[in-house]
């Protein structure tokens, strides 16, 4: 008896999201598709293009639960459309075309999104951008590995110890 109830606790603490774990999520939640376009929105506002960026995909997702907050790590496929960053009329990125060439300048951005609902705020972290074919896109440097053109891997990017762009 002793032993099924251990076993039963175990199983439990196991299937339980940890503070400061990180946890997958369906790229498809609604939750995960809110926080992308917020994300698209400030790289846009960021990004010194002509042409808007849009969403084209939304590649993994996962969340990280804290004491201040939740953390969305996202990894989003980007892709130039025809609209004019001048032109201040878009109000539905949606209705915005992929340029011809779309695919010679998707970009495949990963973005931390840091959300606390109780107080209605959400602000994009970091974020690191790099064409999908593997040439990294430099705005600005921040730390020396970017000046030094080198990527650490994605479990440092994880554990907060590599500054993004």
């Amino acid at each position: 008896m002793l032993v099924a109830v251990l076993f039963a606790v175990a199983f439990v603490s196991v299937q339980c999201t940890l503070l400061g774990g990180y946890q997958p999520v369906d790229v498809s939640d609604e939750d995960v598709q809110k926080y992308a376009d917020f994300a698209v929105g400030r790289l846009n506002s960021e990004m010194n293009n002509y042409f808007y960026m849009k969403k084209t995909e939304v590649l993994e997702a996962s969340y990280q639960v804290m004491v201040s907050g939740k953390n969305y790590y996202l990894t989003i496929e980007l892709s130039p459309t025809v609209c004019k960053k001048s032109d201040n009329s878009v109000e539905d990125m949606e209705s915005c075309e992929l340029q011809g060439n779309w695919q010679e300048k998707t970009l495949i951005c990963k973005v931390v999104v840091w959300v606390q609902t109780w107080l209605e705020k959400v602000t994009m972290t970091k974020h690191k951008c790099s064409l999908k074919k593997g040439f990294h896109v430099t705005s600005r440097a921040r730390d020396s590995q970017a000046l030094k053109g080198k990527t650490p891997s994605i479990s440092a990017w994880h554990n907060h110890r590599q500054i993004l762009l």
